[in-house]
């Protein structure tokens, strides 16, 4: 959505520390859920945003979408868990950095800046970052539950494939040998139960 600046601490690259790099753009949901991991423990801000995400209408694209979510589904979701004083603090922040009076100085942690400035030239770079993400097939009736795991993790921890039949799931298997395979029983495909028990069984 907007440029970023990432700046180098006199001393050199250290652990946490930023490399200097004009970012090309900035994901809005990416720097919600950087907000939120850095405010909340990582397994909290992944079950918090999950939430928050299955509550709102779609997967947001924009900054005005972000904001929504921050405003409604995700405020209810903070509101169980914290005290309000505390959330309205959170929420605050996140607010802040999605709409910073200069958006040149919003700053990615090292491997964030590493998955975006990675390029198709890159491929050393490319490989490392990917072997790290863990691949993902989830058989559903959309792309919905997989779209949400996606930006919940960020591309750096997964990489969810989104299939809707066999014959999907039988090319992402054997495309992307996933660690994980999940059948999402909310909104189930257009397949017959007894096949998808026989399309587990056989996975290696």
């Amino acid at each position: 959505m907007y440029p970023e600046t990432v700046g180098l601490p006199s001393g050199g690259l250290g652990a946490g520390c930023y490399a200097p790099r004009l970012l090309p753009e900035v994901s809005p949901s990416r720097v919600l859920r950087r907000a939120l991991e850095q405010s909340l423990e990582k397994h909290v801000a992944s079950t918090v945003l999950f939430e928050a995400l299955g509550a709102s209408p779609g997967v947001p694209q924009t900054v005005d979408d972000v904001l929504e979510i921050v405003r409604g589904p995700l405020r209810d979701a903070l509101a169980r868990r914290l005290d309000r004083e505390v959330a309205d603090g959170l929420l605050g922040r996140i607010e802040a950095q999605l709409l910073p009076e200069d958006p040149a100085t919003v700053e990615l942690p090292l491997d964030e800046l590493v998955e975006e400035t990675r390029s198709g030239a890159d491929a050393t770079l490319q490989i490392s970052v990917e072997a790290s993400a863990v691949p993902v097939v989830v058989l559903s009736a959309s792309g919905a539950f997989a779209a949400r795991l996606q930006l919940t993790l960020g591309e750096h921890r997964v990489l969810a494939h989104a299939v809707q039949d066999k014959d999907g799931f039988d090319e992402a298997v054997d495309a992307t040998e996933p660690a994980i395979v999940l059948v999402d029983g909310t909104d189930f495909p257009s397949v017959d139960a007894r096949d998808v028990i026989r399309m587990l069984r056989v996975l290696p």
